[in-house]
């Protein structure tokens, strides 16, 4: 056996006893491999011997259940797999929601164990004897009807912000982002755009929590794309065009960093050019524009984006400008009343025990704006004495 046939196997641990069952088969077959347990070094640290065994290894098998979808090691295994063209079988071991499993494995070959096993490694068997299978499918949308819970998103992306736990409502909202994203004729008819670059546009006054619906967006959806990247737009306009070219080179390069690229060194405009098509050959990604002050600013980088998931978070809410940019104009709303007691209850708990026309009040003088309520629930709960009637004087 050469090198190049070394099997890694790669697994949760609550399906150890699966994973060492599979090492003796393949072993039985001829095959060598690579477990965790058995071949990381007693002065070697746990990352360094898997990162070894990952670059040793020809094939990856991985052992899918509910919990390895969703664990950010075993994701970021198979993920070496796929950016290292290595081949990848995925042994479906239990029934889940296959919804969990992220875009980029869906095409990868998979084993169904989930009726026997000997059937499993029958199957297993014959597989690693024929040629990888190059099937290619269509990307994976999302329900239109129900809102993905959180996932883990893609390794290499580059998010400025971990999840919310404060974060409540907004349910349609992100329904709507998704729509207009993953829906090619979802951009107000500009075909000739939208096929290109899907863009939606959440437009909103400051404070009403535009970003953190991005935030919110990108963890529910993240495992749609091949990658999440997050560029801060603030304080740039359409007419600087030496600053707006500047911080995109600095913002793109920046990305391509957090990628692993190999990028040229002291080169900006190089790195964000070896970015950018990164980016073209594994789309689609979804790229955050985050606090897009001129709809002309997007007008400028957009040709730039071919190919990818834009959102855009701006002040701008002239959703004719941005239909004519190809882009959804999303508009974001004030939090409905009961999602503002929600919130305040979120982060203050003792608020549970306050009526809730005291609570009304409190979010009506704050215009319900998410970030007057965020800003209030966290002083309230700092203040224990405090109560939202003193609050207000």
């Amino acid at each position: 056996m050469s090198q190049q046939e070394q099997v890694f196997i790669s697994y949760k641990r609550e399906d150890e006893a699966f994973a060492i069952q599979l090492r003796d088969k393949l072993r039985s077959w001829g095959y060598n491999t690579w477990r965790d347990k058995d071949d990381i070094a007693a002065d070697e640290s746990w990352a360094v011997g898997i990162d070894r065994g990952l670059k040793t290894s020809g094939i990856i098998i991985g052992v899918m259940t509910e919990k390895a979808v969703t664990s950010e090691q075993v994701f970021k295994e198979w993920m070496f797999a796929f950016i290292n063209k290595r081949r990848l079988i995925l042994l479906w071991l239990e029934d889940f929601d296959l919804d969990k499993l992220n875009y980029q494995f869906h095409s990868h070959q998979r084993v169904d164990f989930r009726q026997s096993h000997a059937a499993g490694f029958e199957a297993l068997k014959n597989a690693l004897q024929q040629a990888p299978q190059s099937t290619i499918v269509e990307p994976v949308k999302p329900s239109a009807e129900t809102l993905p819970e959180r996932g883990l998103i893609p390794p290499g992306s580059r998010m400025q912000y971990g999840e919310n736990p404060n974060f409540v409502g907004r349910e349609e909202e992100l329904k709507q982002l998704a729509q207009s994203l993953f829906n090619a004729n979802g951009n107000g008819g500009a075909a000739n755009a939208a096929a290109i670059t899907p863009a939606a546009a959440a437009s909103g006054i400051g404070g009403v929590g535009k970003t953190q619906l991005a935030v919110e967006y990108a963890h529910r959806y993240g495992r749609y794309y091949y990658g999440v990247h997050w560029i801060n737009m603030a304080d740039l306009k359409a007419t600087d065009e030496t600053s707006l070219n500047s911080r995109l080179a600095e913002e793109i390069a920046a990305c391509g960093q957090v990628m692993g690229l190999n990028l040229p060194p002291n080169d900006l405009g190089a790195q964000m050019q070896m970015t950018l098509q990164a980016w073209r050959s594994s789309a689609p990604r979804l790229i955050v524009l985050d606090n897009v002050e001129e709809a002309g600013v997007y007008n400028h980088i957009r040709q730039l984006l071919q190919g990818q998931h834009v959102l855009i978070t701006t002040r701008v809410m002239d959703e004719s400008r941005w239909r004519n940019l190809g882009a959804t104009a999303c508009p974001i709303k004030t939090l409905p009343r009961e999602q503002s007691r929600q919130l305040l209850r979120k982060l203050a708990p003792r608020l549970n025990d306050v009526d809730d026309a005291e609570l009304d009040a409190l979010a009506e003088r704050l215009g319900d704006l998410p970030l007057a309520l965020d800003l209030a629930g966290r002083y309230l709960e700092q203040n224990q004495h405090l109560t939202p009637a003193a609050y207000l004087e």
